[in-house]
């Protein structure tokens, strides 16, 4: 088995634009693909980082064309590894307040691959946007206050709604009771603050089946010691799969942090036509986002409208 430190980290991220580009922004030099095609995938291997991302937008889609989608990047994940004669790591990205495909995607994922991976390491943490596990229990921030993800507005989506925020539970409910709270392997904050590696990696070494692992968290440190403890238990041959958010990826990766792009990095040269921010989402977060944006001077507002296969306003 070779060493997580050798293989290309492909992330296979939900949203077209996410928590990943943040991270990227952040962490500089990573390459962010909008499309999947060989060309790309290839590209990404080429490049100098072990790290790239590809942006789906997969909540977009339905379960039919996600399920093709995931099938297409594998298997040219796969092809491209081959040719290259380098190992490879996919991470689902998965959206911090539980949205998504799940657990269809890593479950297509794992299918293409010759269902190879023992368990799938489940990691929604993401200190940036205020998502936290404590107790097996995922929180999102709100006004200073952590509440559980189930009472926020985003498990109400209509597409991918929940009503567990124990994550346990919640892996019962999203795969229809195929996976059981009971069954699931949970990672404790007192063991990572302990830095109790030999006690994880046990944990780690035991799952099979492709069953479910919870990663308690509130900061990068305990992703840090998870990852020594995951670090072993590839090195002593377990395989696994990954839905997290987008602090794992960083610190699998080791990747450090950078300040946020500017706008002179962002728009380079004499180039004066800016760029087009799209928004749309059900969601307040995303209405009170859209309102600081619009408070910058260099911002300009225009409303589409469609309805009835016709663009408008």
């Amino acid at each position: 088995m070779l060493k997580l430190a050798n293989q290309i980290i492909v992330n296979v991220n939900i949203a077209a634009l996410s928590e990943a580009v943040v991270l990227a922004s952040k962490s500089g030099g990573i390459h962010v693909y909008t499309n999947w095609d060989e060309a790309s995938i290839l590209d990404g291997f080429q490049s100098d980082e072990k790290m790239f991302f590809i942006l789906t937008n997969s909540r977009a889609f339905s379960k039919e064309k996600t399920e093709q989608v995931h099938k297409d990047i594998t298997n040219r994940v796969q092809r491209v590894s081959k040719q290259f004669n380098k190992p490879f790591l996919i991470i689902s990205r998965s959206d911090s307040t539980l949205r998504g495909h799940f657990p269809l995607e890593t479950e297509t994922i794992n299918a293409t691959l010759g269902n190879s991976a023992d368990g799938e390491i489940i990691i929604p943490f993401f200190k940036e946007g205020g998502r936290y596990t404590i107790e097996n229990i995922h929180y999102v921030e709100k006004d200073g206050a952590l509440v559980p993800a189930a009472e926020t507005e985003f498990a109400k989506d209509r597409t991918f709604g929940f009503t567990k925020s124990h994550l346990g539970e919640y892996v019962e409910e999203k795969s229809q009771g195929r996976f059981k709270q009971k069954d699931v392997t949970y990672i404790a904050l007192d063991d990572l603050r302990a830095v109790d590696i030999e006690k994880i990696t046990e944990q780690l070494m035991g799952i099979e089946g492709f069953n479910k692992v919870i990663v308690n968290a509130i900061s990068d440190d305990d992703l840090k010691v998870f990852s020594i403890a995951l670090t072993k238990a590839i090195e002593n041959g377990k395989q696994f799969l990954y839905r997290t958010a987008a602090s794992f990826t960083k610190i699998i990766g080791h990747i450090s942090d950078k300040d946020l792009l500017s706008s002179e990095q962002v728009i380079l040269g004499s180039k004066k036509s800016g760029g087009l921010i799209i928004v749309g989402s059900h969601v307040n977060k995303t209405t009170q986002q859209l309102n600081e944006l619009l408070k910058l001077d260099a911002v300009r507002p225009f409303l589409l409208c469609y309805d009835d296969n016709k663009i408008f306003c």
